[in-house]
């Protein structure tokens, strides 16, 4: 190799696409848990339709192969892909995850600077629209649960739910503790607008 540059084709090269890495259950079916913070949501037309796309980086997480070996490791960026076109029971569908996603992370943002949290109507079209195009939520931190389930179709998918870690056995999250049904929150007061401003104003 004398005389010559193993990175002679280095300038032309791509970069590693991060958004290859997305949530997913334990190798033997089981459920696995991470703890995420959110680096970009944004929304990405594809040929398959629109997304709604949440990039989480890795906090913590059990999420294992059949070895017990770690599947992803702390620092990873991971992607959550939520389609809403489509035809109406899959926009539903969509609308329904993308608002859970929205609400873990405004619910997580409020307890972590001590605030109200202003409950689910604020999770607006507006609101939604802010926080792809302004990457509104970057930095909330969030618990997430990868689940197995069987398509109709007989397919294997993963169902990603979002929590605020409040909601949750915090401490125990990713020990893999059993967690109790998260409790629930009151509506939204009236001055639910003012709270989410200086949450994220």
């Amino acid at each position: 190799m004398s005389g010559s540059n193993p990175f002679g084709g280095i300038s032309e090269a791509s970069t590693p696409n991060r958004q290859g890495q997305f949530f997913k259950y334990n190798d033997d079916l089981t459920t696995a848990r991470y703890r995420g913070k959110v680096n970009k949501t944004r929304l990405q037309d594809t040929r398959k339709g629109l997304f709604f796309i949440a990039e989480i980086d890795v906090i913590d997480t059990d999420v294992h192969r059949l070895d017990g070996s770690p599947l992803y490791r702390r620092g990873e960026t991971l992607t959550c892909m939520i389609p809403i076109s489509g035809d109406e029971e899959k926009v539903e569908r969509g609308m329904k995850n993308v608002k859970g996603c929205l609400l873990a992370c405004v619910n997580s943002a409020a307890d972590a600077k001590g605030a109200k949290r202003p409950g689910a109507s604020v999770i607006t079209a507006e609101f939604s629209m802010k926080c792809c195009e302004d990457n509104l939520l970057s930095g909330a931190v969030v618990n997430i649960e990868a689940s197995h389930i069987k398509t109709k179709r007989g397919s294997d998918f993963t169902v990603v739910l979002f929590l605020a870690p409040k909601d949750t056995d915090d401490a125990n999250w990713v020990a893999g503790a059993v967690v109790e049904a998260a409790p629930e929150h009151p509506p939204a007061s009236a001055e639910g607008s003012e709270d989410l401003a200086s949450l994220f104003g």
